[in-house]
């Protein structure tokens, strides 16, 4: 077994202290076609050693883990539920009796990633200290390299920690991983945590609109301070070198501007550090209220600013914090202004926020494929 295979994985199940935070663990069965008797035995014998390391939760006290498995082949599916055993000892019978599957369906861990994702942590304890974790035991390759990919990205987003252990080799999950690296291009704060270089011009436009409420504003800041911390800030940005620059927008109906609904918070060349930039963020952005006018704001920031700065760099992204659904008269500038963004190569990632938005409006405003270029 490549028990060393583990990726990305930043909370570590030892018996010293585990878990010091309240946990939601879930734990990922491979049942596809390849697995052996033999094999499952060996994944459901390391199941049943990580479950020996760690102290779960019987009591209503928000301490210790609760665990959750899931089996997984081209399908996903609960085999134990968090609220299903409240006692140790009835949980490790379960898994236990937990039965090989027989079945003719191929590995798709990235699909059995995104149910664990969209559908598993949605029913957790509530908390800041809770932390959630999810671990996937693989046979093998699986069948899509593209859908490991945007599941990784949404568990950043959601702040799901995420490993992998291999039983066989898996190179296509290995280079899964090493796609996101290369993808520090289009989506760097959502990938890594240390700054990386990357020969980018950013912008961020951040929805001022009322469709987004006061506190989920205030971590959208958050966040934005989390992209520019990933970012290695180019020291001279009016001169050509390949380091990164940022400006940051706000748009919305308030604004009365008079080319349009947009504010410009700082410039591409205004700002040489990254500290310079999360103040501004956190002490100039302000939200304003009123609708989203998205398309006329995009166009003016995209055929004003981002196509027309001077010392260009290689690779150009707009990153749209998306609250609702643009105002109807906005909304051919938008189709529009979409299209015109991707014939010039400008890559465009959407983060959502709330449940406001237009799922069809988003999906035709995001680069492709869009499961890669937006999260919610």
């Amino acid at each position: 077994m490549n028990t060393s295979l583990i990726f990305g994985m930043s909370a570590r199940l030892d018996k010293a202290a585990c878990p010091v935070y309240p946990t939601e663990l879930v734990i990922g069965l491979d049942m596809s076609d390849d697995v052996t008797p033999a094999l499952f035995g060996r994944m459901r014998s390391t199941l049943l050693s990580l479950l020996d390391s760690i102290d779960i939760t019987e009591s209503n006290c928000p301490t210790g883990a609760r665990v959750a498995v899931v089996s997984y082949s081209s399908n996903t599916k609960y085999l134990i539920r968090f609220s299903d055993y409240r006692y140790k000892k009835d949980l490790v019978e379960a898994v236990k009796n937990i039965p090989r599957e027989r079945t003719t369906n191929r590995r798709n861990i990235g699909a059995a990633m995104r149910f664990v994702g969209r559908n598993v942590f949605k029913r957790i304890r509530q908390g800041v200290l809770i932390r959630k974790v999810a671990i996937f035991l693989s046979g093998g390759q699986s069948q899509d390299v593209t859908s490991i990919t945007t599941a990784v990205l949404e568990y950043k987003a959601l702040d799901i920690n995420l490993g992998v252990i291999g039983f066989r080799d898996t190179p296509n999950v290995q280079r899964a991983f090493e796609i996101l690296a290369i993808q520090l291009e289009i989506v760097p704060a959502l990938v890594v945590s240390t700054p990386e270089q990357v020969d980018v011009d950013l912008a961020l436009l951040v929805d001022g609109s009322r469709s987004i409420q006061a506190d989920q504003y205030e971590r959208v800041k958050q966040v934005l301070g989390t992209v520019v911390d990933q970012l290695v800030v180019s020291r001279q940005p009016s001169k050509a070198d390949r380091q990164a620059r940022v400006a940051l927008y706000q748009q919305s109906s308030s604004y009365r501007e008079a080319q349009a609904p947009v504010k410009q918070i700082f410039s591409f060349q205004q700002f040489q550090d990254r500290n310079q930039m999360k103040q501004s963020i956190f002490e100039n952005l302000q939200q304003t209220g009123g609708y989203s006018r998205l398309g006329h704001a995009m166009e003016f920031i995209i055929m004003q600013d981002l196509l027309t700065v001077s010392k260009p760099r290689k690779n150009k992204m707009v990153l749209l914090i998306v609250g609702g659904e643009t105002e109807y008269s906005d909304r051919a500038k938008l189709d529009f202004i979409s299209m015109k963004a991707k014939c010039h190569g400008v890559v465009l990632f959407t983060l959502l926020v709330g449940d406001r938005f237009n799922s069809t409006q988003v999906e035709e405003l995001a680069s492709f494929p869009t499961e890669q270029h937006i999260v919610h």
